[in-house]
């Protein structure tokens, strides 16, 4: 009998799909939702020695899942449409990923490892692709030199093809046979017990409503951490947006690395436990919200932040300590569609919030210095050359200034030395599957 969290991720007979439209979905949300999945259809009898297991997406959910079903003497075949595994983190050297930071405010936030160690997780628990917080094309590197052990094969090169899967065996004991397409238009097909596909989330919404110019998209090393971004403005407030806006202001690598760099030891002990407990009602709420309830779930939240940060800042603490957050000459503005941050990590929010505050109270500090971070409740339209109100005739030829055209009024005007939207996920067509039941989630921190 299949366990529940297998039931909910069945999209159809013998297939489970983890790429869907899934929240939280952090690479060690993904790496844990695999390994759940795989024990469990283990367990029901879908995966064993004699039926093999498909997994579709070469990313961190299908190579963990992989690696799980084979290390458990499962025959398994990992396909993945590009030629490496990993490919989106293998390019990108400027984003730190780290697979405990965003657990903030929970003690173990600041271990950096996968799985999470601490007094609260006696029990040593094991995972298939253990790692701790690095760079994105460090740890691609690594990730695929432990992917491969015995009973898996990868077939790099391939995707799904476009006949619909079919039942085949006894109806006692069915088989799925899948179509198979490489990206040189050969055909084959595999006959397994279970299929999970992991093929990601969409393509990202890098570019505004109107025009071709692109922002840079979060899996693209970018220059957000260093001087020659000295005006940058960031388009989005969900984590990937607040995550830049953080990078750009502080030249910091993470926000782990933000609040011990003095934000830490400002916050007290009861204002932790503030802060924990409404983002406790605040994600029970949002799992079970269908949408009506989010903007009062989030607006909610963040007033609790926000109240969090003034106290902190009405106990005047020095401010010289904290002058060196801000990096020298860096000046970011963040252009939201709502007055508050939708759903995102604790952390994020909390930080970017302080880091504002931090700003306004050192220009009132210093008569002569002009505020350098702002927040804008707009709608990016157009990036556009700076000087002009039209786009540049070849985005591949970036001019030196940018400028922003809003669909409203309130929006920062340049010259931006960089232009960031994070404007969600364009969801890829899944022509003859359903997607997953519940698409808001509760996960455990780590595998039980």
């Amino acid at each position: 009998m299949p366990g529940p969290f297998l039931i909910h991720h069945m999209v159809a007979p013998l297939w489970a799909d983890i790429g869907g439209p899934l929240a939280p979905v952090s690479i060690r949300d993904q790496m844990l939702r695999a390994q759940s999945i795989v024990s469990e259809a283990r367990h029901a009898g879908a995966i064993g020695a004699q039926r093999p297991f498909l997994v579709i997406g070469g990313g961190a959910a299908g190579a963990a899942a992989a690696r799980e079903a084979a290390l458990n003497g499962v025959p398994t075949l990992l396909i993945e449409r590009n030629a490496h595994l990993f490919e989106r983190q293998a390019l990108c050297n400027t984003r730190w990923i780290d697979p405990a930071q965003y657990d903030w405010p929970h003690g173990w936030y600041d271990t950096g490892a996968y799985p999470v160690t601490s007094p609260a997780f006696p029990a040593a628990i094991s995972v298939p692709i253990p790692w701790t917080a690095g760079f994105a094309s460090n740890l691609a590197i690594q990730w695929r030199a432990s992917v491969p052990v015995p009973g898996l094969s990868i077939a790099c090169g391939w995707q799904l093809g476009a006949r619909q899967p079919s039942l085949v065996g006894p109806a006692s004991a069915p088989l799925l046979r899948v179509p198979l397409q490489s990206t040189t238009m050969k055909s084959a097909s595999v006959t397994v017990g279970f299929v999970l596909a992991c093929v990601g989330f969409g393509s990202e919404s890098t570019s505004p409503p109107s025009g071709s110019t692109r922002g840079t998209a979060f899996w693209e090393s970018d220059s957000l951490q260093t001087p020659t971004a000295s005006r940058v403005l960031v388009a989005g407030a969900g984590d990937g947006a607040l995550q830049d806006f953080l990078r750009a202001a502080t030249r910091r690598k993470s926000a782990l690395d933000i609040w011990q760099a003095g934000v830490g030891p400002l916050v007290s002990k009861e204002q932790l436990y503030l802060l924990t407990s409404a983002e406790e009602l605040s994600a029970r709420a949002y799992v079970w919200s269908d949408g009506r309830a989010d903007k009062q779930i989030h607006a909610d939240l963040h007033r609790v932040h926000q109240d969090v940060v003034d106290s902190i800042f009405a106990q005047a603490p020095p401010l010289s300590p904290l002058a060196p957050l801000l990096a020298s000459g860096a000046e970011v503005q963040l252009v939201s569609r709502e007055k508050h941050f939708p759903q995102c990590y604790a952390l994020n929010r909390f930080l970017v919030l302080f880091l504002l505050k931090l700003d306004e109270c050192l220009s009132r500090a210093e008569p002569t210095r002009r505020r350098r971070l702002g927040v804008h409740v707009a709608s990016l339209d157009k990036i556009v050359e700076y000087g002009t109100t039209t786009s540049p005739p070849s985005a591949a030829i970036p001019p030196k200034l940018w400028d922003a055209v809003y669909s409203s009024a309130g929006g920062p005007q340049g010259p931006f030395d960089a232009i960031v939207v994070r404007y969600g996920i364009t969801q890829p067509a899944r022509p003859w599957w359903v997607p997953s039941a519940i698409a808001r989630q509760a996960l455990p921190y780590r595998p039980h």
